[in-house]
């Protein structure tokens, strides 16, 4: 190679280099937090600050409820991902190990369907949070864009907005604005907004040192003022008053440094959320977390064959402890998610339109607040085709050798016709899907067609089986209730 090609060659990766750097660091620095602390709260941390030096950590982990609240647009598009939610917050206690706090789901998740919140300034994200806000929780929110940032917790409506590019599951975003909710500021506080503060921390800690008066109020955090975010390690060379060289910690949260290099809360930091807890949320730290238990995986009663021509609904049974379920159901072919939520129910509607000859996948999990980790509990998979036949019809038509139910679904009443039956007494019963009677009717057919009414608005969504005994034999039905 002559020297003039390797020259060219050194320089363009020269260029190239430089380009990756500076996408990356676009990259990094694109979107910040929103949340500006009160100078009032910097004040009552400074005065707060002398004694949680020799301040115990809770002997008992103050375990606190969230209130999940996905925002759509006006039609319903536009969802943070489930599945990735729930993987985020499966790891937002491991981030808070240590700290004598943990978090628990409130079911349900919320939706909300509302342009002007997906994408908000400050003032309209407040006013969606005062309409939406579940009491007694801490109320969080992703959407798309909350008012320009990667996320903030507003103090007047004590809720949290999560920008949902910002949500992953190596991201920080949501443990760093809890860390806001439970009252602590930025690391390099005073500095936000291209500020420089007028009593600025100093590096220095012991004699001469300011750092309970300054900055974030917490001598165990080292001086800051990066408030854009860095990478670590820190390369700076910037000094303070004194001529010191700043080193700010990248491993704590409410710092600005890259995801990768969050590790932990402080110890002060850690004592002044606990305090937070019992001066502000009360009410919180008093709710009942659902206990942890190990949840089987839920048994699909309906769809059992393998081809249906038109899915409408999948049918499961009541897992012990299981407060929801996790259902998704995608097209195997092209991985197109047609069904992705979690439900109280043991029943669930399909709207999307599933295409002929295609293949689709259902998985299932049951889950309670604390147990939320689909990778630590057991899921169920099961797969149907869906071809153009009669299967799907034979099984919930409502009309079975002789008798006819409808609606089927039924929602208020399921009328039942013994339209073929020969005359005489029958004994009409719908029994559950562990088998106990939920309705019983004697009924004598005089060959008319009259109606026998039942009324199904007591009866819990799912699966029941209509049985007709009479004239020496016994018909049995499928019936769906739905509400």
């Amino acid at each position: 190679m002559n020297c003039a090609l390797r020259n060219i060659i050194i320089g363009l990766l020269a260029i190239l280099s430089v380009s990756i750097a500076h996408a990356q660091e676009a990259d990094l620095n694109t979107y910040g937090c929103g949340t500006r602390t009160s100078a009032e709260l910097i004040k009552d941390i400074s005065s707060f600050t002398p004694a949680l030096a020799n301040l115990k950590r809770t002997a008992v982990a103050d375990t606190l409820p969230l209130s999940i609240h996905i925002v759509g647009k006006d039609d319903g598009t536009g969802y943070i991902s489930l599945d990735l939610l729930l993987r985020m917050l499966c790891k937002l206690n491991d981030k808070y190990t240590g700290t004598g706090i943990s978090f628990y789901v409130k079911w349900p998740i919320q939706y909300i369907n509302n342009s002007a919140y997906y994408t908000h300034v400050a003032s309209v994200g407040a006013q969606m949070m005062r309409e939406n806000n579940v009491p007694d929780a801490a109320n969080i929110y992703f959407v798309n864009d909350p008012d320009g940032t990667c996320g903030y917790y507003q103090p007047s409506t004590r809720a949290v907005a999560i920008k949902n590019s910002c949500a992953g599951t190596n991201s920080t975003t949501l443990t760093h604005e809890l860390g806001h909710f439970l009252g602590l500021p930025h690391t390099f506080y005073g500095w936000e907004d291209g500020q420089t503060p007028t009593n600025a921390e100093k590096v220095t800690r012991g004699t001469g040192a300011n750092c309970n008066t300054a900055g974030d109020g917490f001598c165990d955090t080292d001086a800051d003022y990066l408030a854009e975010r860095w990478n670590c390690p820190y390369k700076g060379n910037k000094t303070d008053v004194n001529g010191d060289f700043y080193h700010p910690d990248p491993t704590l949260y409410m710092s600005y440094s890259a995801d990768n290099c969050m590790t932990r809360f402080s110890d002060m930091q850690i004592a002044w959320m606990q305090n937070t807890i019992g001066s502000s949320y009360p009410t919180l730290a008093a709710s009942t977390a659902p206990a942890y238990h190990e949840l089987a995986a839920p048994n699909i009663i309906y769809p059992t064959d393998t081809i249906h021509a038109n899915l409408q609904y999948i049918i499961w049974n009541k897992v012990q402890d299981a407060e929801v379920y996790y259902i998704r159901v995608t097209q195997k072919q092209t991985g197109r998610l047609l069904a992705e939520t979690t439900t109280a129910d043991t029943i669930l509607a399909l709207n999307g339109e599933l295409m002929q000859d295609n293949t689709y996948t259902i998985r299932m999990a049951a889950m309670n607040g604390v147990n939320i980790c689909r990778g630590n509990m057991p899921s169920r998979d099961y797969a149907f085709t869906n071809k153009p036949t009669d299967l799907t019809l034979q099984s919930f038509s409502g009309v079975t050798q002789g008798i006819r139910s409808f609606p089927n679904p039924a929602t208020q009443t399921l009328n039942v016709y013994l339209d073929f039956m020969p005359v005489g007494d029958y004994k009409i019963s719908l029994r559950n899907i562990s088998g106990q009677l939920v309705h019983q009717y004697n009924y004598t057919h005089n060959g008319v067609n009259a109606a026998i009414n039942i009324a199904v608005t007591d009866m819990a969504n799912g699966l029941y089986f209509l049985y007709v005994a009479g004239g020496g034999k016994t018909i049995s039905q499928k019936v769906v209730v739905t509400h």
